[in-house]
């Protein structure tokens, strides 16, 4: 194990060498097929939450969310949300853009693995909202739950944000 995890980090140091930003970093020592499986199932959440987001799918992207989930974000703040109120403010969030030409995630972490599961996850976002051209980064924090052997979004928020 000792071996791979040094082959995986140096591969992830040659990619980033090369100016790849997309990064996986290694989770905790919890067993190598736990660790493999946990680390694509985090992966294939993230990648879907970007393309519902970037399709403008309100209810694929609230499938990726427990129910109920806390939402937090500086506009409206916290709240702990049913899958149908989540709903709702989605669709209304969706409604106010025009266009998403871009919601790829350039940056992933995991910040802690087994109970609590936390991701840090970064997006590079270019969109149109409300008539506006609009770029940023956008980190948010997850903390995931297991949902009928599927990872889901329990609680997220906004780390950071810079334009």
């Amino acid at each position: 194990m000792a071996i791979r995890r040094a082959a995986f980090h140096a591969a992830c140091c040659a990619l980033l060498a090369a100016g790849i930003t997309w990064l996986v970093l290694p989770l905790p020592a919890v067993g190598a097929a736990a660790e493999d499986g946990a680390a694509a199932e985090i992966q294939a959440l993230i990648q879907r939450f970007a393309s519902s987001f970037q399709a403008r799918d309100p209810e694929a992207f609230v499938s990726l969310f427990a129910d109920p989930a806390v939402f937090d974000d500086p506009h409206r703040g916290e709240a702990e949300l049913d899958a149908a109120a989540l709903l709702d403010m989605i669709r209304s969030d969706f409604a106010g853009i025009q266009e998403v030409r871009r919601y790829d995630p350039v940056h992933w972490a995991v910040t802690a693995f087994g109970e609590s599961t936390r991701v840090e996850v970064t997006f590079a976002v270019e969109m149109t909202i409300f008539e506006t051209d609009d770029a940023f980064r956008i980190t948010y924090g997850w903390e995931l739950a297991s949902v009928d052997g599927a990872w889901r979004i329990a609680r997220l928020w906004v780390v950071d944000m810079q334009r």
